[in-house]
Parts: structure tokens; C-alpha cells; sequence
């Protein structure tokens, strides 16, 4: 597989760049064929065209613009097992979190900037985005307040100044932070609705026929919202509609996208903002990332790496999870956090259990204790009950039932921690997914 950004993946494979005619790495469509019809359909690229159409460029008997192929080809189809046409693979972080996402975002709030009847300005949009509850998950991507008048009436030549993560960030809690504005019909926060499930489906690490078959429908219905009222047409849209069969080629497509590549990179860019020595500074900085990545293969346990902070041992009968504990224990670690992979847990963080009661929504607990059991870290989780899954804000609304129960880290999701999120003015609490752990 070999995955980057639309225009080096051009570059690499000896295409045109993304502003010809014939734009697409995996089909044949025009670009006159998709401003005219956005939702049209374009006969596959595959081995048998592609050598047909680069024999004819080198022939001199088309021109490049006429298929998108430049005349050197691609020295990566000598590979035994690897050719262009067979490489199903698009990155979501640059077709939707840095392009979908951004601009359906900007022209859906330009949308309602403009409503006069909703009585918005700058002042409270950007207000709205900055004392919104994210939780301590998100604290490190949470958006930037900075939207401008520019931004929202005139979208063509102002962009929105956010990260990747920001992007992602802004598109989930987007009905939340807006859904109190507009009617509960709005078919511009049902389009979003849609976005958001496409995302989440695009970086769920689980792959399902049926996961597949709800991408196609938010799609459809994504694009039927988007291009009947907005007259934007850029090709990140039209990479959208290859996903689904990306999907059922290559895998989840979270394996392949750009996002942590680019974090990977962050430690040599931020050395090379700050070098002073500017002899050879690329071979440098390649050189330590090499060897970074080395000792980490070394270093490698190949098991979770789990890490403790402030642990306390504690007599069996004063901590909180006394009553659920063995009587032979006496005493038990109580760490203050715990980092598991990456993933840091402590007390009133959000976890998804692994078991399911009913089968048909998920189930989490409330952080309330962390132990230390022969080893083994456990969860004492004050129960959620899920109530029902809410379209408007693509959340789950849920309910604590004061229930305290113990759980091993094997019982419980430990890719990520949650925060309850609520919509302005209202008690209720809401679990966002970032993506799915199982077809639901």
C-alpha cells in the first residue's frame, strides 16, 4: 500500500497533478463529467487501461491531458506484487478532516450567518466554541475560537485556521455547540449529522459489510444536501463516493491515513524550526528519526505498556472498591492515573465496556477508583444506563444509576476515554463516539 497527500501520491505515480482534467487515481472521470453531474459515476482505472494509455502518451499519439498520465509512468509498478491501479487506498485525514469536513463546516455556518432570522454574529459563535465543555480527553484539540466575518461571507477566499484534530473536534460537538439555534428539522444540522457518521465510519478500526452499506447511504444522503444547495465542487467530494470499495479492497482505512505519519514527523519539525546548524540538516534529522525509531522497536515489550503515576497502598477496608474486593486481599495500589498505551484513564473519565446487556447500544461506566490487583489494573465504574441514540446530536443520551461495580482492563475498550457532553441549556449527558468498536 502506499498512502500520503493527493498531491504527492500524484507525483509519486507519475499522474497529473489534481487541478487536470483527469484528477481521480482510481477512476476515469472528467472533471466536466463531475462539475456537470457531482454524483456520476466513471469506469474503474485497472492494469489493461493504464498500459494501454501510457503507451500511447510515450507514443506521442495522446497527450497527457487526455488521460492524466505522464509520460515516465511509475517506477513502483516494477514491484512483483504492487501496481497504481490496484493501490484501493485514500487518506480521510486529507480528503475529510482538511478538506470534506472544513469546508462543509464553513459553508454551513456561513448558511446560518447569513439567516437573519437567527440573529447570529461573530461574538457568539466564537464564544460558543470556546466554553463548551469538551472534557479532559479533548483539552489538547479543542478549536480554535478565531472564526471572521471574512470566513463567513466570503468562504471562497478565507479558510478555516484549524488542525486536523481541531477539524475533527468542531465536526462532533458541532450540534451541540449550534443545535439550540436551529429548528429540529434543519436539513443543513441532518447534512452534518450525516458528515459525522462518515467520519466515524472512515476511522473506525473495524470493517463490516453492513458498516459499508450505512457509509453508501450517508453519502448519498450527504451529497444529494450538499450539491443541491452549495456550488462548490472540489475533488476530495468525489474521492468520497470511492470509500465504501476502498473499504472492501484494502481494510479500515484508519490503517492507512496520513495522521500518524504527520505525527511521527512532528518531532524532526519542531528540531528543524529550532536547528541553528544548517550543514546537511535533512540527513541529520532523518538519521535521528531512524535511530528513534529503532530503539523503540528495542524497547518494544510487545504487550501493553502500562504506567502508573502517585500510586498509594492503601488497606483493603479504605478504599472505595472495599465491598467488592476478595477477603484475602489486604491491601491494594490506587494509582492516581494510569497510562495504557498512550491512553491516559483517572477518576470521572468515560469508559466503553466491552459487554453489551441488551445487545443494541452500547454500555459505559464512570471512572470512580483504580486498582492495582496482582499486576492487573481494574475499574471500580459507576454504571451508565443508555437510553437511546439521538440523531440530531449523532450521540448516545445516557444515565448513571449509581451502581458501582468492579472491571478488569480486558472488559472495557481502552483505546480511548470520554467525556459527557451536554447541549446549551439542557441537564442531559450524551456520549460522542470518535468511531465504531463494533457493528452496531
Amino acid at each position: 500500500m502506499f498512502c500520503g497527500d493527493t498531491l504527492a501520491v500524484h507525483d509519486v505515480f507519475g499522474l497529473l497533478g489534481p487541478s487536470a482534467n483527469y484528477f481521480c487515481r482510481i477512476c476515469q472521470i472528467s472533471r466536466d463529467e463531475f462539475h456537470s453531474n457531482p454524483s456520476s459515476e466513471s469506469d474503474l482505472r485497472n492494469r489493461e487501461w493504464y498500459d494501454k494509455h501510457l503507451e500511447a502518451v510515450q507514443s506521442k499519439l495522446i497527450s497527457p491531458k487526455e488521460c492524466g498520465l505522464k509520460l515516465s509512468g511509475c517506477i513502483l509498478n516494477e514491484l512483483s506484487y504492487f501496481h497504481i491501479t490496484d493501490n484501493f487506498n485514500l487518506d480521510g485525514m486529507h480528503d475529510l478532516a482538511e478538506g470534506v469536513v472544513p469546508l462543509a463546516l464553513q459553508l454551513v455556518m456561513a448558511h446560518y450567518y447569513k439567516r437573519k432570522d437567527l440573529k447570529i454574529n461573530i461574538q457568539f459563535i466564537n464564544n460558543r466554541i470556546k466554553t463548551f465543555a469538551y472534557g479532559y480527553t479533548d483539552r489538547h484539540n479543542k478549536p480554535s475560537a478565531n472564526f471572521t466575518h471574512g470566513m463567513l461571507t466570503n468562504p471562497n477566499k478565507h479558510k478555516l485556521k484549524q488542525t486536523s484534530a481541531q477539524i475533527l473536534l468542531l465536526l462532533r460537538s458541532f450540534p451541540f455547540l449550534f443545535g439550540h439555534i436551529v429548528p429540529p428539522d434543519c436539513e443543513m444540522m441532518v447534512m452534518v449529522g450525516h458528515l459525522i457518521n462518515i467520519v466515524r465510519i472512515v476511522f473506525s478500526p473495524v470493517v463490516s459489510q453492513h458498516l459499508i452499506y450505512q457509509l453508501q447511504e450517508h453519502l448519498y444522503y450527504f451529497e444529494q444536501t450538499f450539491f443541491s444547495t452549495f456550488q462548490r465542487r472540489i475533488n476530495k467530494m468525489h474521492h468520497l463516493k470511492h470509500y465504501a470499495l476502498c473499504i472492501q479492497k484494502s481494510g479500515a482505512m484508519k490503517q492507512y491515513n496520513c495522521m500518524q505519519f504527520e505525527q511521527t514527523n512532528k518531532v524532526a519539525k519542531n528540531q528543524a524550526s529550532t536547528c541553528k546548524n544548517f550543514k546537511n540538516i535533512c540527513h541529520s534529522l532523518a538519521k535521528r528519526q531512524c535511530t528513534r525509531m529503532i530503539l523503540n522497536i528495542l524497547d518494544n515489550p510487545f504487550c501493553d505498556k502500562l504506567v502508573f503515576t502517585s500510586v498509594k497502598i492503601v488497606v483493603r477496608n479504605k478504599c472505595l472498591s472495599a465491598s467488592l474486593l476478595e477477603p484475602t486481599i489486604e491491601h491494594v495500589h490506587v494509582p492516581k492515573t494510569a497510562i495504557m498505551n498512550g491512553i491516559e484513564f483517572r477518576t470521572n473519565g468515560v469508559v466503553a465496556l466491552s459487554r453489551h446487556d441488551d445487545n443494541v447500544f452500547p454500555a459505559y461506566g464512570v471512572i470512580k477508583e483504580i486498582l492495582i490487583i496482582d499486576g492487573k489494573m481494574h475499574f471500580l465504574l459507576e454504571l451508565v444506563e443508555t437510553v437511546c441514540y439521538n440523531e440530531f446530536y449523532e450521540a448516545y443520551e445516557v444515565n448513571t444509576l449509581h451502581d458501582n461495580e468492579l472491571f478488569s482492563s480486558d472488559s472495557c475498550f481502552t483505546h480511548t476515554v470520554f467525556s459527557f457532553w451536554s447541549p446549551y441549556g439542557c441537564l442531559k449527558k450524551y456520549v460522542s463516539r470518535r468511531f465504531y468498536n463494533r457493528d452496531y
